[in-house]
């Protein structure tokens, strides 16, 4: 097991005149585990560990501390405190970051991409069920995002058989969406690029 940077202290106990460093390496353990209670990590017990050693040499170069035990309990329990409140503070935050990101991607709500993401696959079910050649000339359009010539070029039909299976796919999937509850402002079917 790795030492800890306080651990290297109990070296200095014969060799420093003051009663903190002293009462602090003798209870360095009992502290430890007094924090455990507190903090959530071990790193934060280390990190509040060192602080309040600073603190109360600090403190006992101002004036000479009368109960070392307590006083180094009572810097350990306020200093994790301030670390818990902050750490919270700093949770409260990032959830209402999260909350502005996550229920807004793009400018619109989670309610409103599910239920594009329903509409959507009730639009895919629509096309799955429009006739062969119809479906062909409707997804080449819709998802591959081919021009009508180039659509009658790949399938060997005429330009204007292209635009009648395209109204007809629009009108097919639209009714059935309409089924679905879904409404629809008005707009033109189809148009030939």
């Amino acid at each position: 097991m790795r030492e800890k940077p306080l651990d290297q202290l109990a070296g200095l106990q014969g060799d420093d005149p003051t009663r903190v460093t002293g009462v602090f390496i003798k209870n360095l353990t009992g502290l430890r585990s007094y924090l455990a209670g507190f903090l959530s990590t071990p790193q934060d017990v280390e990190d509040v560990l060192q602080d309040t050693y600073i603190r109360a040499l600090e403190s006992e170069k101002l004036q000479p501390i009368r109960s070392p035990k307590a006083y180094l309990y009572r810097i350990c329990k306020n200093l994790a405190l301030n670390h818990r409140q902050k750490a919270s503070e700093r949770l409260n935050s990032y959830i209402e970051d999260l909350e502005d990101v996550s229920f807004h991607v793009g400018g619109r709500s989670l309610d409103e991409q599910v239920e594009n993401e329903l509409q959507f696959s009730h639009f895919c079910r629509a096309a799955k069920s429009l006739p062969p050649q119809c479906r062909k000339v409707f997804v080449l359009k819709k998802v591959y995002g081919f021009s009508n010539k180039e659509i009658s070029e790949r399938l060997g039909i005429a330009v204007s058989t292209v635009d009648k299976h395209l109204a007809k796919g629009l009108i097919a999937c639209r009714d059935y969406l309409k089924r679905k509850g879904y409404r629809f402002l008005s707009a033109p079917l189809a148009s030939r690029d």
